[in-house]
């Protein structure tokens, strides 16, 4: 009788797993429909085995493997196509106050909190504050599905664009434009939430996911884009990042449930 190997790799995270498991315990997908059979007992291990087969299968239903998703990354392009149509058309002419973004007399529209971070009043702004936001949101995207990408991706966005709405009003000169637009308090919010949720999730791994020098680099650049652009408010920076890295405990708290959860005992 041939023996299973000492371990497998997962095809999807490439993490080394048990091969007598059924589900990669890092990323949560499914490797094997079955366990390799460990023959002890005979008959008795047998018809114990058929039992436990007809049990039901508690891990299956929790933790971040039941949303996760091997398709496309619909969150991300959704929010990339979004972003670029939305930036086009006001590069095009189309006022800002009627693409959503937060102006001085609109503030009494809610849905602008989101829909701000989708207009960019550049295409430079766009193509750095959605460049490294959607490398991040790709990445939570991967491991926990596209329904929780987009909500943590709008949960930071609207976190931000409030902050950034309440330091205007606190701060007279709080967004040096007079209005608040743009994906930069989103896009560090999604970032810092893949980095909390990575490091919670054990010594190297947000290593094996990024260079660590590139994630400082692109962080840094996320929270002085409003050096640099007038409609990237300060607020909007700090909003995005609370909210980040609160979704980050929140995800690595999750993932630790679902992990935890016992499958039926043989």
């Amino acid at each position: 009788m041939s023996r299973p190997d000492l371990f497998v790799v997962c095809k999807n995270c490439g993490a080394e797993i048990s091969p007598y498991v059924t589900e990669c315990p890092y990323c949560g997908r499914r490797v094997r429909k079955r366990a390799p059979r460990v023959e002890i007992g005979g008959e008795e291990r047998r018809r114990g085995r058929s039992k436990a087969a007809r049990r039901p299968r508690l891990r299956r239903l929790a933790g971040p493997a039941r949303w996760s998703r091997q398709g496309r990354p619909l969150a991300t392009l959704a929010v990339v196509i979004v972003s670029a149509a939305v930036t086009l058309a006001a590069e095009a002419g189309v006022p800002i106050e009627d693409l959503g973004a937060l102006v001085p007399g609109f503030v009494e529209q809610p849905w602008r909190l989101v829909t701000a971070a989708f207009l960019h009043t550049s295409v430079g702004y766009l193509a750095v504050a959605v460049g490294i936001g959607g490398l991040a949101l790709y990445g939570l995207e991967r491991r926990f599905g596209t329904v929780v990408a987009a909500l943590v991706y709008l949960a930071c966005a609207a976190a931000a664009s409030a902050v950034a709405l309440a330091l205007a009003e606190v701060v007279p000169g709080g967004s040096a434009a007079g209005v608040v637009a743009g994906a930069n308090g989103a896009a560090l919010g999604v970032t810092l939430c893949f980095v909390v949720e990575r490091r919670l999730a054990g010594r190297g791994a947000l290593e094996e996911e990024i260079d660590p020098l590139a994630l400082l680099v692109a962080i840094a650049v996320l929270a002085l884009l409003p050096l640099a652009v007038p409609e990237a408010s300060v607020g909007a920076t700090i909003g995005g990042a609370v909210a980040g890295c609160l979704s980050g405990l929140v995800l690595a708290a999750w993932r630790r449930r679902g992990e935890r959860i016992p499958g039926p005992s043989l």
